[in-house]
């Protein structure tokens, strides 16, 4: 059996499976300052972590918004 290895960081597909939104809309949120991205060459890479951060910190914001 091989062992699945979760990297640090995942590209900008991935993200977007992650997420359950297509990849031109990640694109655009990518672009955004408060998102968490690493720029390796030319090549745009997604904090694993970060994301999960930036996640709850939309949630949150949304949660409040609504109160």
């Amino acid at each position: 059996m091989t062992e699945r290895v979760e990297r640090l960081t995942m590209s900008v597909a991935e993200a977007a499976a992650e997420l359950g939104v297509s990849t031109k809309k990640m694109y655009d949120v990518v672009h955004r300052r408060d998102f968490p991205t690493v720029k390796i060459g030319t090549r745009i890479r997604v904090s694993r972590e970060g994301l999960r951060e930036w996640v709850r910190n939309h949630e949150q914001n949304r949660t409040e918004a609504a109160q």
